[in-house]
């Protein structure tokens, strides 16, 4: 499935589409409970600075993503917090409302991005072939994926254009690609998608 994205997207207020993260939820997320999204609400509406607010993720202290964790108010990073809350568990709270999620067993999500030199970058190129799964371009950057078959996994290269000669190669499981794509479709920065994963 080919996608060209214009991004960074045009600076304006974010909208959630709270339907959509429920529908999410309820697809992806099934151990994620309602609650959980309610007080993730209440906290984005409350800004940031709340002091009365916080999500604390039970995640091993070495695992991606690094702490301390940023998200915005943005439908695509409420789907990172479900996909974080439903991989670690963790506490939600917002003055006096609390949900805690438990996990006795942790998904490591898979996000590893790096820089490789021209021979490799061709050599992923040849490997990958001619056909990408996933396909993303803004006037600095081109991101181009393929899935890798009997995995769960998406590899793929990070190019600069016009003048930006940064190469990169990176591996994502399928949930976090989906999330990490849909933030760069809301705007997320390449830059800051690439520091995640270093």
């Amino acid at each position: 499935m080919e996608k060209v994205i214009d991004f960074p997207v045009p600076k304006k207020q974010p909208v959630i589409d709270w339907d959509l993260v429920e529908t999410e939820r309820r697809s992806r997320y099934p151990k994620v409970p309602k609650k959980a999204i309610s007080i993730i609400r209440k906290i984005l509406e409350s800004g940031p600075g709340d002091e009365d607010s916080s999500i604390i993720l039970d995640k091993p202290e070495e695992c991606f993503p690094k702490d301390p964790i940023h998200y915005r108010t943005r439908t695509s990073d409420v789907f990172w917090l479900m996909d974080l809350l439903d991989r670690f568990g963790g506490d939600m709270v917002h003055g006096k409302h609390t949900c805690r999620i438990k996990r006795s067993k942790k998904i490591l999500p898979l996000f590893s991005i790096f820089p490789v030199n021209d021979a490799t970058m061709e050599a992923v190129r040849k490997s990958f072939g001619p056909l990408y799964e996933h396909y993303m371009e803004s006037k600095e950057w081109q991101i181009l994926g393929r899935d890798l078959s009997e995995t769960d996994v998406i590899a793929f290269l990070l190019e600069g254009l016009n003048g930006n000669g940064r190469k990169l190669f990176g591996v994502l499981d399928r949930k976090t690609a989906w999330v990490h794509f849909s933030r760069l479709e809301e705007g997320f920065s390449v830059e800051d998608f690439i520091e995640l994963g270093l």
